[in-house]
């Protein structure tokens, strides 16, 4: 008769370390078959996290996801699960990374935990609208929620943070005024933080502030950022027009925006 035993946590998602516990318990414990199950408390439904174990236990022949049964113990140590709710994704155990950075899991946590609550619930409605364009022009609307959540991620950002990263990567963005620093500064925080390396989305996220978009994703995201509803003006020209021509869209929210800073700070951008 094998000796299996059933560890049951949130695993909400499985990081690096939790599996390292589960695969001792399979030599230095000396089980012969280990069972993984996700606790009912959790960020994402069950299922979703069922799916998730399965994918990382894929390659391990003595371990996979059942409901727990015989010997039960819980591995409370999930400390590392609240860091990647933080946007500290390196820490996701292998073979899940890519998916959950596609399915945008997580991301309402990550702005959550790096921005204040008025910049989180202004690109919870920036991602939104994101998908919503999007549609009416046949742009991945996965990869809009995720740059609309994200493009704000390091605006909270003190300045001493965005010049030391500027001053290494891109000395000429110094020159631009302090206010769009964080949208160049982003691409780093995301890519040493969450792993994110798709240029689109990076690219996108870079031009969202001085409406210097090329791409549709681009466009779409500047457009959004400016005319998501929680902003509190009427932007229903411009969205109107966005759905139909994004290019036209994107130049007369740039318009507008410039001429609002030459009348609120008489000066020129």
């Amino acid at each position: 008769m094998r000796k299996t035993i059933s560890i049951v946590a949130p695993f909400d998602p499985i990081t690096k370390s939790e599996l390292d516990a589960l695969r001792s318990f399979l030599t230095d414990q000396h089980y012969d078959f280990v069972f993984v199950y996700p606790s009912e408390e959790g960020i994402l439904p069950i299922e979703v996290r069922k799916e998730l174990l399965k994918r990382v236990l894929k390659p391990y022949r003595k371990m996979g996801v059942n409901a727990p049964s015989g010997e039960v113990t819980s591995l409370t140590s999930v400390d590392e699960e609240a860091l990647v709710h933080k946007g500290e994704f390196y820490r996701i155990a292998p073979g899940i990374h890519r998916f959950i950075l596609e399915k945008g899991y997580y991301l309402p946590q990550v702005v959550e935990a790096n921005c204040s609550t008025h910049r989180a619930t202004h690109s919870k409605s920036v991602a939104a609208l994101c998908v919503e364009l999007a549609k009416y022009h046949h742009v991945n609307p996965e990869k809009a929620y995720i740059a609309g959540m994200l493009h704000d991620i390091t605006k909270n950002k003190e300045d001493a943070y965005h010049q030391r990263i500027l001053e290494k990567e891109k000395p000429e963005k110094l020159q631009l005024n302090h206010k769009v620093w964080h949208s160049y500064t982003a691409r780093y925080w995301l890519k040493e933080n969450m792993g994110l390396c798709d240029e689109e989305i990076l690219k996108a996220i870079d031009t969202h502030t001085i409406g210097d978009a090329k791409s549709k994703l681009g466009q779409i995201l500047y457009i959004a950022d400016k005319c998501e509803p929680t902003r509190g003006y009427d932007a229903k020209k411009e969205l109107s027009l966005a759905k139909k021509d994004l290019q036209a869209a994107a130049l007369l929210v740039l318009t507008e925006a410039k001429a609002y800073i030459l009348e609120k700070e008489g000066m020129h951008v």
